[in-house]
């Protein structure tokens, strides 16, 4: 049999396409979406530029002046995908993808351009700035689709120093230099400075000192001197017959900042603001017979603490002056150290040259000392003053001196973690403070010594274990510096303010009392985890400052829901003793419930986010006022209510009765992720209802989860004792039912109980450790038992809401958290309940403008139409044509009242209506009762 060439080509063809199949990998060509998601392929718009503008950060209330945080505006321009035009007028959401925090409702304007906002805390004074790279994701709202991942390269720094590169660069048409960019992972490193290691450092200039002697003839100035000079006699009493004089030293000088712009290059930042401790010191060089000697002169000198104004840093600085040298060179040796920065800088230090000791007072002009610059190593105050002569011995002296021979920096407050136990609304955060401990006399930090801590509320000293199990003090390391971490708790819905934890330092050597030391005083905001903006010492904010902050009228938190939906699980049919059919629809009902936090001290009202997980109690219903259309002769009109209030009335013909319907469920529910996702079931007997729009009301609360979690396992045990009672002896359902209610009643009673007397009065929670050992006449007084308690002080630890029970084990009204900061808050929105799958918007019922406005819709034009009007159109206020602003400022416990009473007068109707002396009379039917069964009136 012959085949003709061109099917054996065929054949050889189809065969080496196959073959091949099983060795080739698609290319990236052969991938439908080119590496990016499937939302991203198919997104409907493009980003085409992306640009920065650096908004000039706000600083007032701190002594320093300097931004702790930056914020960028950053433009994005987007064009139609098909149409390859300007998208105006659209809506985008941008979502950071380092926190999953989304900007919503950013519009479009002419150019097709919209804008969000970067809040960056960031060190002002890093000495290595950088780009770091971030990811935004852009989605679209409405009839744009899809979203777009853009890589940015954002410049906190911009703005600050004297380069002039862009605050934002887009990735994908800017060009960074990989040195100069960090990935996101390293964003943390880069915006507090600690890239590279090195730290900023301080530079003064303009350095010029006013030495004067002070006149001892008066006796207040003796008195005064005495102190300064620290001359006692053999008793310890102050004596004034000693040599000495007492000088002062008015010292001004310009501080600045040496740092790095982007490409490395040295800049000098002039401080317009901050304050600092000098220490300066007179020294005789090349003094005694051989000109070999540097003597100390101004042994008792204590440090002076000055302030920066206009750029010029000044202060006065009193010592006394115990030796008459009549030769050598005199040198100011200076030390300058920030007080209240809150950034680890370097200090600045030298020493200058004044001139021939003869001429010490007067004005001078000095010198800095070549051996500054010159040598090698960095030069140490510390180290030159000393090497000189005498400084052992005036040391000692100085020992006994009356003040506080240690002086404590300014600390550095660093959230460190949240405790666990927390609940959705109280939380305890825990903090880190590090302040170093310079000596007073030389300036040098104080390394591996111990100091008590105690804390100033509770009065109790901080301890640490150590390797070997004992509880020991803190110990400066080897920068000097002392370390101690506490825990601060706050109801996490207040309104923000700043708290003042105290603690007193105690050096054991010289005092042995938690009464006497250092204080060292904090400013806390709780609510802010980032690291430039969570804790300050008390010396970095002005008493103005911080007396505004208590000043302020604070805003509450609320909830926010802005919409809802749902998607039917299944329907269920019951027809009860009356005959009557009840159809019960179970929907998966799904709610991303907010928070407004519109009192944020550092955010203001930008602080708006999730709700945060936990349990909760929702509260839902379903409500519609409507006239029955089987019923004739309705009309609406104006008219009185009960109170004489003008409103718009139904005029009933006769027969007719307006129709209202409200199904309502209660119920705890879990936020996981920011989502409520729960099973909602609502009856309906008019099926009518189900096809006509209604109202959709939630309700949201919070409920004091340690109660909460005491319940279940008090639950718990009610359910074995119950099993155990039914193996002795059968109960009927009564008897079942009188049983759980009072095991309820009593349940209630013990966790109220237990709540008043172990929860803290300021923080609201439960102190776990008194809960574990609490005596054995409060285990009896509550029928509880050790391991119940035991159990309980465990799940507090714990909190482990994700699988807790959520049943109403107990009344969940008494579950209500009061005083949390967070109110309950009832919305509304439309809904068609036929509808399997549904969603729509809702607003808050405290602020239904249509309820205070002349028209529905509050548009002005209307307005001004029916100004003067009497009465309004009937129909904008009526419940039965669609109005909601009956349901102003009305919660979903309102509605609870109603349903009752439907339900009630169900009860008491029905057995008339089902009656078969009724049913006859309303067909026309005759009835003959053998039974003597009369016909009930019955009000329709």
């Amino acid at each position: 049999m012959c085949r003709s060439k061109k099917t054996v080509a065929g054949s050889l063809i189809l065969i080496g396409a196959l073959a091949l199949t099983g060795c080739w990998k698609p290319s990236e060509k052969d991938d439908p979406n080119n590496g990016k998601t499937e939302r991203e392929a198919t997104a409907s718009f493009h980003v085409v530029s992306v640009t920065g503008e650096v908004v000039t950060p706000r600083s007032e209330g701190t002594v320093w002046k300097i931004p702790v945080q930056k914020e960028i505006f950053v433009y994005a321009c987007l064009t139609d995908r098909k149409a390859n035009s300007e998208i105006r007028g659209h809506k985008f959401t941008v979502e950071f993808r380092e926190n999953g925090t989304r900007q919503t409702g950013l519009v479009t304007n002419e150019k097709g351009c919209f804008r969000w906002k970067e809040v960056l805390p960031y060190n002002y004074l890093a000495v290595r700035p950088t780009y770091i790279e971030y990811t935004r994701r852009v989605f679209g709202e409405g009839v744009h689709v899809g979203f777009r991942d853009v890589r940015l390269a954002i410049y906190p720094w911009a703005g600050d120093r004297n380069d002039k590169y862009p605050s934002v660069v887009f990735l994908r048409t800017g060009q960074v230099s990989e040195t100069q960019l960090v990935s996101q992972e390293m964003a943390q490193q880069a915006l507090e400075g600690r890239l590279g290691g090195k730290k900023a450092q301080l530079w003064v200039s303009d350095v010029s000192p006013l030495i004067t002697l002070r006149d001892e003839s008066d006796e207040k100035l003796r008195v005064e001197a005495d102190q300064i000079l620290g001359r006692k006699d053999a008793r310890g009493a102050i004596k004034s017959n000693e040599s000495g004089a007492l000088l002062e030293l008015l010292l001004s000088m310009r501080p600045k900042i040496r740092l790095e712009g982007l490409d490395g290059n040295p800049s000098f930042v002039e401080l317009k603001a901050g304050q600092f401790h000098v220490w300066v010191q007179l020294l005789a060089n090349n003094a005694g017979e051989n000109r070999e000697s540097k003597i100390l002169l101004t042994p008792s000198l204590i440090p002076g603490l000055g302030r920066v104004i206009d750029s010029k840093l000044e202060t006065m600085v009193k010592m006394g002056l115990t030796r008459r040298i009549t030769r050598g060179r005199l040198e100011l040796a200076l030390k300058v150290v920030p007080v209240g920065l809150g950034v680890d800088l370097k200090p600045f230090e030298a020493v200058y040259v004044l001139g021939d000791i003869t001429r010490m007072l007067g004005s001078q002009r000095p010198q800095l000392k070549p051996e500054v610059y010159e040598r090698e190593d960095e030069f140490d105050y510390s180290s030159y003053i000393a090497s000189s002569d005498n400084f052992n011995e005036l040391k000692e002296r100085h020992e006994a001196r009356n003040f506080d021979p240690f002086i404590y920096e300014t600390a550095n407050v660093m959230f460190a973690g949240v405790r666990p136990g927390e609940t959705a609304t109280v939380r305890t955060v825990e903090y880190k403070v590090r302040t170093c401990v310079r000596d007073a006399l030389s300036g040098e930090r104080v390394q591996h010594q111990k100091f008590q801590v105690f804390d100033e509320e509770t009065g109790q000293e901080l301890l640490y274990k150590s390797a070997n199990g004992k509880s020991i003090s803190p110990m400066t390391d080897q920068e000097g510096c002392l370390i101690w971490t506490s825990g601060m708790t706050h109801k996490y819905y207040k309104p923000e303010e700043f708290y003042f934890p105290r603690f007193r330092i105690v050096h054991p050597r010289y005092k042995d009392s938690k009464k006497d030391g250092y204080v060292k005083e904090l400013v806390m905001n709780p609510w802010d985890a980032m690291f430039r903006t969570f804790g300050f010492d008390r010396i970095e904010f002005t008493q103005d400052f911080i007396d505004s902050i208590k000043r302020r009228t604070k805003i509450p938190s609320r909830f926010f829901i802005p919409r809802f939906s749902y998607h039917a699980i299944r329907f269920r049919y019951e027809i009860d003793r009356y005959m009557e059919l009840e159809v019960k629809k179970q929907i998966l009902l799904n709610l991303r419930p907010e928070v407004l936090r519109y009192s944020g001290i550092i955010g203001g009202r930008k602080v708006t986010e999730p709700l945060r997980d936990g349990i909760w109690l929702m509260k839902v219903a379903i409500q519609k006022d409507y006239l029955d259309p089987a019923d004739k002769g309705n009309f609406l009109m104006p008219g009185r209510n009960a109170r004489g209030q003008y409103t718009t009335v139904l005029k009933q013909g006769r027969n007719v009765t307006p129709k209202h319907f409200v199904t309502v469920v209660r119920k705890l529910v879990r936020v996981n992720g920011g989502e409520i996702n729960t099973p909602v079931e609502f009856s309906v007997q008019d099926l009518r209802l189900m096809r006509i729009r209604s109202q959709f009301l939630v309700q949201l609360e919070p409920v004091d989860e340690q109660m909460l979690q005491m319940a279940n396992i008090l639950a718990k045990d009610g359910r074995q004792r119950l099993a155990e009672y039914e193996k002795e002896k059968a109960l009927s359902d009564d008897e079942r039912r009188e049983w759980i209610a009072k095991n309820r009643a009593r349940m209630e009673e013990v966790i109220t109980k237990l709540k008043e007397d172990l929860a803290n009065r300021k923080t609201g929670l439960i102190d776990v450790d008194r809960l574990a050992n609490l005596p054995i006449e409060a285990i009896d007084q509550f029928d509880l038992t050790e391991g119940m308690t035991k159990q309980m002080a465990e799940a507090l630890v714990m909190n482990d809401f994700t699988i807790s029970d959520a049943a109403p084990v107990v009344t969940l009204d008494k579950l209500v958290e009061k005083d949390s900061g967070l109110e309950r808050r009832t919305f509304v929105g439309p809904v068609i309940f036929l509808s399997n799958a549904y969603g729509d918007d809702m607003r808050p019922t405290d602020n239904l403008d249509e309820d205070r406005c002349e028209v529905s819709d509050c548009d002005e034009f209307k307005t001004r139409e029916i100004e003067g009007r009497k009465f309004r159109n009937t129909y904008d206020t009526s419940k039965y044509f669609g109005s909601v602003a009956h349901l102003s400022r009305k919660q979903v416990d309102d509605l609870f009242e109603d349903y009752k009473f439907e339900r009630d007068e169900y009860r008491k109707l029905m057995p008339a209506v089902s009656s078969i002396a009724n049913f006859a009379a309303l067909y026309n039917f005759n009835f003959v009762s053998l039974g003597n069964e009369k016909l009930t009136k019955v009000n329709w």
